[in-house]
């Protein structure tokens, strides 16, 4: 009788860990599918996010009310130089277009280590590939104070992120790269204008 209890002893415990095993492989796979729906879900909200950004982008590019505020400048030869957004930016408004860049601890022309030039803009060209996809704009900024326009050619991505070159006359250059805000979102400072 005593060998006949500890079989059925040893027959429960088996059937205990037989079915704890089929729960945890239960609760395995419900995790995995859990976890696979959850990436999807978090795939589509990001897909949706840069296809809402990419109309706000379209809607600021096409009014003409952006602002690039620069994080890094590259000069001609590429040379990259970290730089406080607020002073380096540019700014397209409606048929005015303004270039800042600037160096903290430097005193500049435009009174925040460096230049700004404003002008007017025109031949104002929109180019895209496809619905999605980078926005490329190609526009001229003539001031009073340069000899000749200079040409201005910005690149705008889904995500917001942006590079902008300013060609000179006389060949020179300078590219930012940072993001775009609305007029209303910058929270840039605009020194004195020289050109």
């Amino acid at each position: 009788m005593e060998t006949m209890n500890y079989i059925k002893h040893i027959f429960a415990g088996l059937l205990m860990v037989l079915f704890t095993a089929g729960l945890q492989a239960q609760s395995k796979a419900e995790r995995k599918t859990q976890r696979k729906i959850e990436r999807e879900l978090k795939k589509e909200a990001r897909i949706q996010a840069l296809e809402d950004n990419h109309e706000r982008i379209v809607a600021l590019v096409e009014n003409r009310t952006f602002v690039i505020e620069a994080n890094t400048l590259y000069d001609r030869y590429q040379n990259r130089y970290e730089v406080s957004p607020t002073i380096n930016f540019v700014k397209i408004d409606g048929d005015e277009g303004v270039v800042q860049f600037g160096f903290n601890h430097l005193v500049g022309y435009n009174g925040v280590g460096g230049l700004t030039f404003e002008g007017r803009i025109s031949g104002y060209k929109i180019t895209r590939k496809k619905s999605r996809g980078p926005i490329t704009i190609t526009t001229n900024i003539s001031s009073p104070g340069l000899s000749g326009p200079a040409t201005l050619n910005v690149t705008i991505s889904d995500n917001g992120l942006a590079r902008a070159t300013i060609i000179g006359a006389f060949g020179s250059r300078i590219t930012f790269a940072g993001t775009v805000y609305d007029l209303e979102e910058t929270r840039v400072y605009q020194g004195n204008t020289v050109l």
